[in-house]
């Protein structure tokens, strides 16, 4: 089903029948809207999983999820380009903004993996306007709406593994992998991320990691935008420190941008 907006009603359903529902956003501040407002405004069971945690917390938050969609409870994952590639689930309801077709293809190989012998729904809906390029660009929007909406009636994993062949993606030749119709094929494209980051810790966690080991330090990094770090300070061991007047933290979100000292 392809719409302009998210349909709450219908993973409120999905929730209410036991169902396990994986949501794709584009963008991890995307990510962290839909899941304050699924955990604090409608009290889902949510969970969050996206690039910009942690390491540590990532590493938490992955094996939350996975090992959320394994047990018979409900449950909300909101996630983001990371679920393309990282999350080995099947979920009963996928929720997706329009990507790239390829992008489309891996988000929809996390949909009835486990077969239940029925078809299960997908719902699309279209990304916000003002976020046209982070990372998709509009071509990229069009084919894979496109792609969504010549699709009639159901679709079974054979067909998106014929959509992975005829993709002409433009991208470095990299081996990438789904699990379709039985068997894991290969394609050639790249995991998108909100453009090129770089890896820094935070200049709040600075009090902890002075008492680190070297090899310890990576479990406090984080991936953040390359964007507004020409002054950053460096660590002594060479990386980048995030102002905490420019991003705060805490491992429910992960890394959130602030501006004058409030989220963005």
């Amino acid at each position: 089903h392809y719409q302009e907006e998210p349909d709450w009603d219908r993973v409120q359903q999905e929730l209410a029948a036991k169902g396990k529902v994986l949501w794709v956003c584009n963008q991890v501040n995307t990510a962290i809207a839909i899941y304050q407002h699924a955990k604090e405004h409608l009290g889902l069971n949510a969970l969050l999983y996206h690039s910009r945690f942690r390491y540590g917390d990532r590493v938490k938050h992955h094996r939350a999820v996975v090992d959320g969609f394994k047990n018979n409870d409900p449950i909300l994952a909101v996630t983001t380009q990371v679920a393309e590639m990282s999350l080995d689930l099947s979920a009963t309801l996928l929720v997706t903004q329009i990507a790239d077709p390829a992008g489309l293809v891996q988000r929809l190989g996390r949909l009835n993996r486990q077969y239940c012998g029925h078809a299960l729904d997908a719902i699309f809906y279209a990304e916000d306007p003002k976020m046209v390029g982070f990372p998709y660009s509009q071509e990229d929007l069009d084919a894979g709406a496109a792609m969504v909406q010549s699709f009639s009636g159901e679709v079974n994993q054979a067909q998106l593994a014929h959509w992975l062949e005829q993709l002409d993606v433009i991208s470095k030749p990299r081996d990438h992998f789904v699990w379709l119709d039985g068997e894991w094929r290969t394609y050639p494209a790249s995991l998108r991320e909100e453009g090129y980051t770089v890896t820094a810790l935070l200049e709040q966690d600075l009090s902890i990691v002075a008492t680190l080991k070297a090899s310890e330090l990576p479990k406090y990094t984080v991936p953040l935008p390359s964007r507004n770090i020409k002054d950053w300070p460096r660590h002594k061991k060479g990386y980048l420190i995030a102002p905490k007047t420019q991003w705060g933290y805490c491992s429910r979100k992960g890394a959130y941008e602030l501006k004058e000292g409030t989220a963005v």
